[in-house]
């Protein structure tokens, strides 16, 4: 009798224990708030409480928080039951879903986002993926680039190294540290690997504010997939608008053709949310007609139907 009591307690504390999970404040932008019986608390990054609190945001504020591998983002002002706001969160998003499908094809998952195809790299040829690791960056001076032969050794060796190891806290740690040490012109490729980081960890906030932040560089191998890196944040925060404006700059005309062809696919997702059918189909369309035999035409081509 007494060793079915103790497994009768034993199951209702982990009960309890699984129905008051512990949010943590990931990251907080401007003025969030937790309701604390009658008054307001400031939160702040590192914070922790039960789901069943309430937040309340002010204009302009924002914050990113995790429970059991669950992410809520909030964006807008106004309160939020958290319980309500993971439950929501719990579902996923198909178009998110869709979009890591989409990257995955065109060999550019949500941990392999640099690939070389722009001027300002050697390397391998244009448009092919290039191992983060073994790229160099060409300043245009004609001097030995950074890492290359004859070259001052490259300062972000060490960060592109931690991120292909996927230790993503201390690359985002070693790209900080450089950012605000380095030259101001480097401070492009600091950001990009310090949000290409977070966005690994899953902390899509702290990611795109780094890269809004920051001034793009064309001479920098990370250029182009900054672009990249962007439209899919703003798809995991569902600002459709937002992510189709990144997907415009990284599908330029000289860019090349896969490139073109997954940007082409992932407007046509955003399209989707944004209820226009009828640009979807556009941007589907045109994708399948640069590459029909490619992965990412076959996957335009399923999607149009055919």
């Amino acid at each position: 009798m007494k060793a079915k009591l103790l497994v009768l307690v034993f199951a209702g504390c982990a009960f309890l224990a699984a129905a008051q999970q512990i949010v943590q404040v990931d990251w907080v932008e401007g003025t969030v708030e937790r309701m604390d019986g009658s008054a307001w608390r400031a939160v702040d990054i590192g914070d922790s409480f039960k789901t069943d609190a309430t937040l309340r945001l002010a204009k302009g504020a924002s914050a990113e928080l995790s429970s059991g591998g669950v992410h809520v983002r909030l964006l807008a002002p106004g309160t939020y039951k958290l319980s309500e706001a993971f439950a929501r969160a719990k579902g996923g998003s198909p178009a998110s879903d869709t979009a890591a499908k989409i990257a995955k094809l065109a060999g550019k998952g949500d941990y392999n986002l640099v690939t070389a195809t722009t001027a300002g790299v050697r390397g391998e040829s244009q448009g092919q993926a290039q191992d983060p690791t073994k790229m160099t960056w060409d300043d245009g001076s004609g001097d030995a680039a950074p890492g290359s032969p004859g070259g001052p050794a490259d300062p972000y060796a060490q960060v592109i190294a931690l991120y292909g190891e996927g230790k993503y806290q201390d690359a985002s740690k070693s790209a900080r540290d450089l950012r605000l040490s380095a030259d101001p012109q480097a401070a492009f490729r600091s950001s990009y690997w310090e949000a290409a980081s977070f966005y690994a960890q899953g902390l899509a906030l702290p990611a795109i504010r780094i890269l809004e932040k920051t001034a793009p560089d064309p001479a920098a191998p990370e250029y182009r997939a900054a672009d990249f890196l962007a439209a899919r944040i703003w798809m995991e925060l569902s600002e459709w608008n937002k992510a189709l404006t990144a997907l415009g700059r990284y599908s330029s005309p000289d860019s090349p053709l896969a490139d073109r062809q997954v940007s082409l696919l992932l407007q046509s997702v955003c399209y989707d949310s944004l209820k226009k059918k009828t640009d979807s189909r556009k941007a589907l369309e045109a994708a399948l007609a640069l590459d029909p035999a490619s992965d990412l035409g076959k996957e335009a081509a399923a999607r149009l139907g055919k």
